[in-house]
């Protein structure tokens, strides 16, 4: 496993300075962002003097509302080509935006981003993105009562997806061991559903979606 140097700060005098004395830095492994690095040119010599580096999209930093104004997507991801293509840079994180563009955008430009470098970029596991244990893992985690636990994990992944979908549906069942263990001590089995979109209007794709995960026998 390797571990990377990242974050602002003086991260990159701290760097320089080493390399300007003389000293060995391949033994760290440098992760930068690209939204910040664009803009440091007296860095950009020593990209590959390290162990390994990194370059990421920079996108969180959008994500995190710091940067102000609107931005050209397909110019960002040009602009990003560009710069890897120019310092032969290997390992690159991909435009992870769906949050903000939608996952089919975010696809165009990551095929783009592919095919302006030749090279495939890392690919960033969000919640959203086909980890559904790890969304339910994160809904759950806090105190929660089942039926609002289905709702949440939909209008999780709808937001993520920023509701490009033509609808979600999912059903939930588990054992209450409050109700098995002690209490009144009987069968603490309880399903919910939430549907939303055509799984909630539209009778025929409801009931093939009833019939694929046959409750009575899963």
């Amino acid at each position: 496993m390797k571990v990377y140097l990242a974050g602002e700060g003086y991260k990159r005098e701290f760097l320089i300075n080493k390399l300007e004395k003389g000293e060995d830095v391949r033994s760290v492994n440098v992760l930068e962002a690209f939204y910040y690095l664009r803009k440091q040119p007296q860095f950009w010599p020593y990209i590959h003097s390290f162990g390994s580096f990194m370059l990421d999209s920079g996108i969180f930093t959008y994500l995190a509302g710091t940067h102000k104004g609107k931005t050209d997507w397909d110019k960002y991801v040009e602009q990003y080509a560009d710069f890897i293509n120019t310092h032969h840079i290997d390992l690159f994180v991909e435009v992870d935006i769906e949050s903000i563009v939608g996952m089919k955008e975010m696809e165009r430009l990551r095929a783009k981003l592919e095919r302006l470098t030749s090279k495939q970029p890392i690919p960033v596991w969000h919640l959203c993105r086909g980890k559904v244990a790890r969304v339910v893992g994160y809904c759950a985690a806090k105190m929660q009562l089942q039926e609002r636990l289905a709702k949440e994990i939909v209008d999780v992944l709808a937001g993520a997806l920023n509701d490009d979908i033509l609808g979600m549906a999912i059903v939930m069942k588990g054992t209450h061991l409050c109700k098995t263990m002690r209490g009144v001590r009987n069968n603490g089995q309880m399903t919910v559903s939430h549907l939303t979109g055509e799984f909630r209007t539209n009778p025929e794709v409801r009931a093939e979606f009833l019939k694929l995960i046959d409750l009575d026998n899963g």
